[in-house]
C-alpha cells in the first residue's frame, strides 16, 4: 500500500511540475529574432481590408517591421501610436529617440487587427536602426 501512495504521489509530482512549465513558460525573445515581414502601415491595411482572413492566417502572431510615422506617445503606458493606426507597445521604457512626426521603423510582434476601428495592436515593440 504504501509503494501504490509513493508511486503515486512521484506521477503526481510530474504531472504537476510539467504543468506548471507547460502554463508558464517563458515569453521568447522578439528582440534578436528576424521580421518575416517588411512593410508600411498602409500595405497592411489594404491587405486586411482586401482579404481579412488570408491577413489575419498571414500576420497575426508574426514578427514584422513597419515603416510609419509617430502620431502620439504615451510614456506612461509605453505606448507609441503610428500613423493614428498601430498601437506599439514596448516591454520597457520608450526608446529615448522616439519623437512624434518622425518616421520610424517598429519591430514586434502583430496581436490584432480591429476592422471597426481599423487599429493594430503590437507588442515587444522595438525601434529598428
Amino acid at each position: 500500500m504504501f509503494k501504490k501512495s509513493l508511486f503515486a504521489f512521484f506521477i503526481f509530482l510530474i504531472i504537476s511540475f510539467s504543468a506548471y512549465y507547460f502554463i508558464y513558460k517563458k515569453d521568447k525573445s522578439f528582440k534578436n529574432e528576424k521580421a518575416i515581414y517588411s512593410l508600411d502601415i498602409s500595405v497592411l491595411q489594404l491587405e486586411f481590408i482586401a482579404n481579412d482572413s488570408l491577413a489575419r492566417t498571414k500576420y497575426l502572431g508574426q514578427t514584422i517591421e513597419l515603416v510609419a510615422v509617430v502620431t502620439n506617445i504615451d510614456q506612461a503606458n509605453n505606448v507609441a501610436v503610428l500613423d493614428n493606426k498601430l498601437y506599439a507597445f514596448f516591454s520597457k521604457n520608450l526608446p529615448a529617440n522616439l519623437e512624434s512626426g518622425k518616421v520610424f521603423i517598429i519591430k514586434g510582434r502583430l496581436l490584432s487587427y480591429d476592422e471597426t476601428l481599423e487599429e493594430f495592436k503590437m507588442d515587444h515593440s522595438a525601434v529598428v536602426q
